[in-house]
């Protein structure tokens, strides 16, 4: 059964035990909805994580282009390498479509023991053999 903010401060006595940090891939209508979501929604999903959740890196084509979601500083890049090679960012949302680059990054990531979110059905129809072998 999940348990709620003020229970779980009281079991860990206020502090959380690890941050999950999340790398997103993509910030275009799905990506914006699920970054919306997480934020909007953080302390909730981290009481029933038991774990403080945290979207680290965001993954767009251009860092400087005028968005109507406000983005904390240093959170955007158009650098894969800031969230495949961070061994910080635990967890990657891949939210891309398409076969490539989104079957290549979320390849990467699972060899390198992150854990990988998508509702990619290209991908997953085409390479989910290569990623659940990656993903063992």
């Amino acid at each position: 059964m999940p348990i709620n903010n003020e229970q779980y401060r009281a079991i860990t006595g206020g502090y959380w035990m690890k941050t999950l940090k999340i790398g997103l891939l993509g910030l275009g209508t799905v990506g914006s909805g699920v970054y919306r979501i997480l934020t909007m929604n953080e302390d909730r999903i981290s009481a029933n994580a038991g774990k403080k959740i945290e979207i680290s890196r965001i993954l767009v084509g251009n860092v400087e282009k005028k968005r109507d979601i406000d983005i904390p500083a240093g959170v955007l890049t158009d650098n894969i390498r800031d969230i495949l090679d961070d061994p910080e960012i635990d967890i990657v949302v891949e939210l891309l479509g398409g076969l490539h680059p989104a079957f290549d990054y979320m390849l990467e990531a699972l060899q390198k023991k992150k854990h990988v979110v998508t509702a990619n059905k290209a991908v997953i129809a085409n390479f989910g053999h290569e990623l659940a072998a990656a993903a063992a």
